[in-house]
């Protein structure tokens, strides 16, 4: 008998004031929203979920979008109740210790006060950058100033926080650029910064532009740059994106690294559910209407529902855990074992050998092959590399 790993819950609100040209999520112009209408949906969901999940531990819960900042506090508040009156977490004369994260446009700080006596206790901050010329590339519509207002009164609530910011696009032509950007951060930065480099997705207004993007020497050294940083104040990376101070990493984030199981609920959210000893994707209906609709009339917004095989499992273990600082332990692949051929531990081995990766207890990217780890898996796990079965 498979032992469940706590229940991580991801709320997607798939309403922005405007669309980042970079962004390829499952996002749309933000309509007018009868906010009671969706809280009844959630609540046919969630209920939904708990018939087939029974008794869990809800270890977090995680607002995204979208901007999930522009959402009522209301239905933000019915939809974290409505979550602990299905997996309760704690008696009704104590505080939650569950981590509850909102991601929220520096726009919309006014909004604070009532996303907090919803329930939210930690709020993940998309400044993107202090610079008003990169602000301008991404798209974004705010500026520096803003997002020092909206630092300030995150400072002075208390509430837990993390800085997002966006790095490696063409503005940064080169380190010196960046190294001054992130310095001024750090009179900002919390408990926690995240740092994602620019990529180009298709369908996205910036896909045409994927040939601006720094080239692999220079990215290594802005990744080099942003770590020494971040180190000498503090943070400590444990994810490939990810810095924190002891004992502030992203409890609902490292659910996804560490595989563990998650819900996802609200339009075109995913999931990774394990049920009667087995893992299973599922995905929601991805536009609102479909999502509202399918709930409506039959009391769910599955759109797909898939069994995962051991090598499926073994791939997307491999792509979230190689994230990890600490990486894979090697214990939790030989669960997989019967899912890799002889010729995977060769690439291993390989990989080791030109300075990719290192393994002994565990599996984990050495500072020369984080910035390659999807290309990394996407080698592991090639044709031979998996067994058919």
């Amino acid at each position: 008998m498979i032992q469940l790993s706590p229940l991580a819950v991801y709320v997607h609100w798939p309403y922005c004031a405007a669309i980042c040209p970079y962004c390829d999520f499952n996002r749309y112009l933000n309509p007018g929203v009868v906010w009671q209408e969706w809280m009844e949906a959630f609540s046919a969901d969630i209920k939904t979920w708990k018939k087939r999940l029974g008794p869990r531990e809800l270890s977090s819960i995680f607002f995204g979008g979208g901007t999930p900042s522009l959402m009522h506090p209301d239905l933000v508040q019915g939809i974290i109740e409505a979550l602990q009156a299905q997996w309760p977490t704690q008696k009704k004369s104590e505080p939650t210790n569950v981590e509850i994260t909102l991601e929220m446009n520096p726009k919309d700080i006014a909004a604070l006060e009532g996303l907090q006596r919803a329930g939210i206790n930690r709020i993940s901050l998309g400044v993107q950058s202090f610079d008003e010329k990169t602000l301008y590339f991404l798209g974004r519509d705010h500026t520096p100033d803003v997002c020092i207002q909206a630092l300030k009164v995150l400072h002075a609530s208390g509430v837990r926080m993390s800085l997002d910011l966006i790095y490696a696009h063409p503005l940064h032509t080169h380190a010196a650029l960046w190294e001054q950007e992130l310095t001024e951060a750090m009179h900002w930065a919390g408990e926690h910064v995240s740092l994602y480099q620019l990529t180009y997705k298709p369908g996205t207004p910036f896909y045409a532009q994927r040939h601006q993007a720094p080239g692999e020497d220079l990215i290594l050294e802005l990744d080099a740059v942003s770590e020494s940083i971040l180190e000498s104040h503090g943070l400590l990376r444990y994810e490939i994106s990810n810095y924190s101070k002891p004992g502030a990493e992203s409890q609902h984030n490292l659910a996804y690294w560490n595989y563990q199981d998650y819900l996802g609920l609200g339009p075109g959210a995913h999931g990774r559910i394990t049920l009667e000893n087995k893992k299973y994707a599922t995905t929601a209906h991805k536009l609102p209407k479909n999502w509202l609709g399918s709930l409506k009339e039959h009391g769910h917004a599955l759109q797909e529902e898939e069994a995962l095989t051991r090598q499926q499992e073994a791939v997307e273990r491999l792509l979230m855990g190689l994230r990890l600082k600490e990486g894979i332990p090697l214990e939790s692949l030989l669960k997989l074992g019967e899912a890799f051929t002889p010729e995977f531990m060769v690439s291993l081995d390989t990989l080791k050998k030109e300075g990719f990766l290192h393994w002994q207890t565990s599996i984990a990217m050495t500072p020369k092959g984080r910035p390659l780890v999807d290309s990394i898996v996407a080698y592991l796990c090639r044709e031979k590399m998996l067994t058919s079965m």
